[in-house]
């Protein structure tokens, strides 16, 4: 509303403005054509009246004043010179119009007693303009907008509702899962119409449920909040001859829980005391047997013995080796000491 004010405040004369259109009177006299020229140079064109809330607009504005406002003769009919449709409000004086054809009266006038007149375009006259606040984003682009002399209303898509159509249909907040984040970006929000939010979940921990949900025309979410549980890893069985405990924060069996093994006496454990349940679902280890003593120490025995034979073997080896390379030495000896050279001249 400033804007406009302010707007016209440049000009001359008489302002008058409602909550839509501002009809402004130019107290310059001009003939038809040169006052529609100038309205649509600075605003919406002549002033069309089109009801009787604005034909008593249209007197508010000029008072006693005869003046030019937005009505032509158009073939057989009389139009609005802004959409060139035939009028369909009316206010006529008594035998107007009166189709003088020689006399040119092809434009409407409004006489000094608030009737119309029809008189030559030639004449020169005050006029009147008018400007809309029905401009494109009046109603921010999300409905129509209907023109009245004190005021507008827009007719606003289904999703969308206020008098500039500037709510847009929300969803309920959406709630972070435990062990998890969400995201959420749209158009009109986080939380409105056709926003959509994505689900994740923290190491160890998987979606139970969709991990996307969108905000529909509704007000509905087209899917339930996404919780996040712990990842599962397979139940273990305890040894035989021995036994398994597992503890662990969000069950026995799932992520970061840990499980012990123990033997029975007379048996010892052949693998990790401790395994746990890792973020990918497997256990840290899991060949885990519980071993009878006895086999234990036979299997020593067994061992030390093959190893004892084995060193054996190798020392015996060994000297074998060892006294053929010292007959060989003595036999290349004998040769040596016994071998004369031939002096025979």
């Amino acid at each position: 509303m400033i804007a406009n004010v302010s707007r016209f405040l440049l000009l001359s004369g008489c302002l008058c403005v409602s909550e839509s259109v501002v009809f402004k009177l130019f107290q310059v006299p001009k003939t038809f054509p040169q006052s529609s020229e100038d309205c649509k140079a600075h605003s919406d064109g002549l002033a069309e009246v089109y009801s009787e809330e604005l034909h008593r607009y249209l007197v508010e504005v000029t008072g006693v004043n005869r003046v030019w406002f937005g009505v032509t003769k158009c073939g057989s009919n009389w139009c609005l010179t802004g959409s060139n449709q035939p009028v369909s409000y009316t206010k006529w004086g008594s035998g107007e119009p009166s189709n003088r054809i020689l006399a040119y009266e092809y434009c409407a006038e409004l006489h000094s007693d608030h009737k119309w007149n029809s008189v030559s375009c030639s004449s020169s006259k005050y006029y009147v303009c008018q400007e809309f606040q029905c401009k494109p984003t009046t109603c921010n682009s999300r409905g129509n907008c209907n023109e009245m002399a004190n005021d507008f209303t827009c007719d606003c898509e289904h999703v969308f509702s206020g008098k500039n159509c500037e709510h847009v249909q929300s969803c309920p907040a959406i709630t972070k899962p435990s062990h998890g984040s969400v995201k959420c970006e749209g158009l009109y929000g986080e939380q409105h119409f056709q926003s959509e939010c994505t689900f994740t979940c923290d190491v160890g921990f998987i979606p139970n449920g969709t991990t996307r949900t969108r905000c529909q025309d509704t007000g509905d979410w087209s899917s339930p909040g996404t919780t996040c549980r712990a990842v599962p890893c397979q139940a273990l069985d305890s040894p035989q001859y021995g036994e398994l405990n597992c503890s662990g924060l969000y069950g026995d069996t799932h992520y970061n829980a840990s499980c012990y093994f123990s033997c029975d006496g007379g048996y010892v454990l052949h693998g990790d005391l401790e395994t746990v349940c890792q973020d990918s679902g497997n256990w840290t280890s899991h060949d885990v047997q519980c071993v009878q003593l006895l086999l234990i120490v036979l299997s020593v025995i067994v061992g030390v013995i093959a190893m004892f034979l084995l060193l054996l073997t190798v020392i015996t080896c060994f000297r074998k080796r060892k006294k053929g390379e010292g007959n060989t030495w003595s036999f290349t000896i004998n040769l040596v000491v016994h071998h004369k050279p031939d002096r025979s001249p």
